[in-house]
């Protein structure tokens, strides 16, 4: 319905004049609008356009554009951003504007070419004018009457000057955000009474700002990067409505003792202010105040005593500030949620008092110095996550327990971390990162059921001491994996059999030392992924394997002694993905058909590889077949009908891969993956063009195949273009093409390129050839 009225009020707007779109009222097509400014055919009939204008055609003469439109009221243009050195722009063939109607209420032209508004430009009914990105570097000169002028933005455009806002009383946004040529604004800004935002963020050339005292409704200041501004004017009046001050990046070395009056303050940032040393004590008194952001304030020691009054607090972020210690005082801050000290490399102490109860967040991450954690003598059930990873803790209190709403716990690269209490058993705890813990000498008894814990990181995790009986590990297991453990991490010992049923993922036992799978993970019956990445001592798999029903991913990826794959001696249906690139294995056992289930298979790179079964091809979900790399590989199954990517890039014969390619040209894609990965461009162009190569034609409706030189007998076939190898004069099959017209083979290259870019997934075949010259 919406599309009916548009194209109704458009042909009614049409009709005003059939012939000549200058004396229409409203300007919408791009080539109206050019045929009006070309031929000057402007009447005073028109008081609106609106145009998307390409930059590259955007060379008309601007100066004299708008003279006979005296009663245009909205201009909006829409061109593309160019950079003010790209080659196309000329920063002098644009003159400014001889007239701009005195009635135009909207000023929208973001990227704007022009340095200056006409001179005689009254803005008396201008309402909002955005000009972001512009090359506009003044407005215009003098005092000009602007009582109706709500929003300036002119973000990241070339201003140097701000005009006269003496008279813009009811201005109310102000965004000259990114200006980085602006110096100064003009003394009237600070007096605009009715003004909510102000936004100088990036204005890096301003020194110092006045006063705020009379912008009684100034909500939002930001001055983020405003790396000159060493001094904040003092506040001299209450002011209730500044609810957000960023003062991020700048060169303050202190607040003013005033900061006080800004009782409605709600956001204080002053993230990387590094020169920044103390804070007044009078920041306590901020009821209001809900975020406050000190990180990166390198020189600041320490954090205000008597913070009682601060109520209101719900996050604070001290994160790189040089503070040795927290006050008991904290304690008050019963509001708190989140506690960030993050790399406060010079923290050794923090309170027991820290047991606030709304605190939800604790990260104490990269604080080398701490090195005792405090006793909490009262439960806080909301504290979901801690992160005292790199810290100097030796062990953790008892008293963890309290801890009953703990959902993450960090500990990664507490390299003194020794024991682990028994009372870790927390029933929320979902992740527990023991990574780089080298010292750790032994796991608890949990003596609780974790039945929430999903992950579980170990990784470079070396036990001093092995469990002294197989009951602790299995106890510990029990406990966690038969519950929904959904990842394992780390250094397995081949303990005794036993059942877990849900475990679902043991994702990373890589790099690992072991020779064999405990027999142990055969009765995961519940495990979904299975990974034994670069596990170099890796021998065997037993058939075993096929009593995991519900894996659907495994990687022997890297286990380069692993030789042989074990028999399926039952159906697989939920195997999907089998990674064993860079194996040693020989080949494939014929028993390879029962993992009905599989969709990838990756055999990248196995160097003594030589044989694939015929029964691979009853695999009938099998979609992606990776062999490049398997050098000894000679032959391969004909019938394979269900592929869409095959990738054998240097494998094979010297002087063709196959001797057939069989069913190959039956795949039921009918857009073939278009990979030519590892080819210069030039080898790209010659490729699709047919340049020394021969092509080879499956028929949409049979198998014949054909040479490039064959007549095409239908619109539909599809042509797979073949490369010879320099090195091993191998082939390569790959690109879709409707005909053998160059401008089609052009027309398909923009497409590969243009798919290839964004990553997506195009099916196909294809076989790839070795790298080609560079040009």
């Amino acid at each position: 319905m919406h599309d009916l009225l548009e194209e109704m009020g458009c042909e009614i707007v049409r009709q005003e004049c059939m012939k000549e779109p200058g004396k229409r009222s409203r300007l919408w097509r791009y080539e109206d609008v050019c045929h009006v400014l070309n031929h000057n055919t402007a009447t005073e009939a028109v008081e609106s356009i609106i145009v998307r204008w390409p930059h590259s055609n955007n060379v008309v003469e601007l100066n004299m554009a708008f003279v006979k439109m005296t009663e245009l009221r909205l201009l909006r243009v829409h061109s593309y951003y160019l950079p003010a050195k790209h080659p196309m722009v000329d920063e002098n063939q644009y003159e400014d504007l001889k007239f701009l109607s005195g009635k135009l209420s909207c000023l929208f032209w973001p990227n704007c070419p022009l340095k200056f508004l006409s001179s005689k430009f009254n803005p008396e009914n201008l309402v909002d004018l955005d000009m972001q990105y512009s090359r506009v570097e003044h407005l215009w000169k003098g005092t000009k009457p602007l009582e109706k002028l709500k929003v300036i933005n002119l973000k990241g455009s070339q201003l140097e000057e701000t005009p006269d806002f003496t008279k813009a009383r009811n201005l109310e946004k102000l965004i000259l955000d990114g200006c980085t040529s602006l110096s100064e604004v003009h003394p009237s800004i600070w007096a605009l009474e009715k003004l909510v935002l102000l936004d100088l963020s990036w204005c890096y050339r301003l020194q110092t700002i006045s006063s705020i005292s009379c912008m009684k409704s100034l909500e939002t200041l930001n001055l983020s990067f405003c790396s000159n501004i060493e001094k904040f004017p003092e506040i001299l009046e209450v002011r209730e409505k500044l609810s957000k001050l960023c003062l991020r990046g700048t060169s303050m070395k202190e607040l003013p003792r005033s900061i006080n009056n800004l009782t409605g303050l709600v956001t204080l940032n002053l993230e990387c202010c590094r020169e920044l040393e103390m804070l007044p004590s009078s920041i306590v008194q901020l009821k209001s105040l809900k975020f406050l952001c000190l990180s990166g304030c390198s020189k600041l020691e320490a954090f205000p005593k008597n913070v009682e009054n601060m109520e209101g607090l719900k996050e604070l972020c001290l994160d790189e500030t040089s503070v040795r210690e927290l006050c008991p005082s904290i304690f008050f801050l019963q509001n708190l949620e989140r506690l960030s000290l993050e790399q406060c490399t010079k923290l050794h102490s923090i309170p027991s008092s820290i047991h606030m109860r709304s605190l939800r967040n604790l990260n104490l991450s990269g604080c080398s110095n701490l090195e005792r954690f405090p006793e909490i003598p009262e439960v806080m059930e909301n504290l979901s996550e801690l992160y005292v990873d790199g810290t100097g803790i030796a062990e953790l209190p008892s008293s963890i327990k309290n801890f009953t709403g703990l959902v993450t716990l960090n500990m990664k690269g507490c390299k003194r971390f020794k024991v682990l209490p028994s009372s870790i058993h927390m029933r929320s705890l979902q992740a527990l990162n023991l990574s780089g813990c080298s010292n750790l000498m032994n796991f608890p008894m949990i003596l609780e059921v974790m039945e929430n814990l999903s992950e579980l990181h170990l990784d470079w995790f070396v036990y001093s001491t092995k469990f002294e009986k197989p009951t602790e590990l299995d106890s510990f297991l029990d406990s966690t994996t038969s519950n929904n453990l959904t990842e394992h991490e780390g250094y397995i010992h081949d303990h005794r059999t036993f059942t877990i049923q849900h475990l679902q993922q043991l994702p990373h036992v890589s790099g690992i030392a072991i020779k064999e799978l405990p027999s142990v993970i055969y009765n995961l019956t519940g495990i979904v992924t299975l990974t034994l990445r670069y596990s170099k001592g890796f021998k065997s798999l037993t058939s075993r394997i096929c009593q995991l029903k519900s894996l659907n991913y495994l990687s022997l990826s890297g286990c380069t002694e692993f030789e042989v794959f074990p028999d399926i001696v039952e159906n697989m249906e939920r195997l999907a993905s089998l990674d064993l690139d860079e194996t040693s294995i020989r080949e494939l056992p014929q028993s390879i058909e029962r993992l009905q289930g599989l969709v990838s298979l990756n055999l990248k790179n196995c160097k003594n590889l030589v044989y694939l079964p015929d029964s691979i091809c009853n695999l009938l979900s099998l979609e992606w077949l990776t062999l490049s790399g398997c050098s000894k590989l000679s032959k391969l199954p004909e019938d394979l009908l269900y592929l869409k990517r095959l990738d054998v890039k240097g494998t094979g014969k010297k002087q063709r891969y196959f001797s057939t390619l069989g069913e190959l040209a039956q795949f039921r894609s009918a857009e073939p993956l278009i990979d030519i990965a590892g080819s210069s461009m030039s080898t790209r162009r010659r490729w699709l063009m047919g340049e020394s190569s021969r092509a080879i034609v499956p028929s949409a409706q049979g198998s014949r195949l054909s040479t490039l030189g064959d007549s095409v007998q239908s619109q539909s076939t599809v042509l797979l273009s073949v490369m010879l190898d320099e090195e091993n004069e191998a082939m390569a099959v790959g690109e879709t093409l409707s005909n053998l017209e160059e401008s089609s083979y052009k027309e398909e290259e923009e497409k590969a390129l243009a798919a290839s870019r964004r990553g997506g997934r195009i099916w196909g075949c294809c076989i790839c050839g070795a790298r080609g010259n560079e040009d």
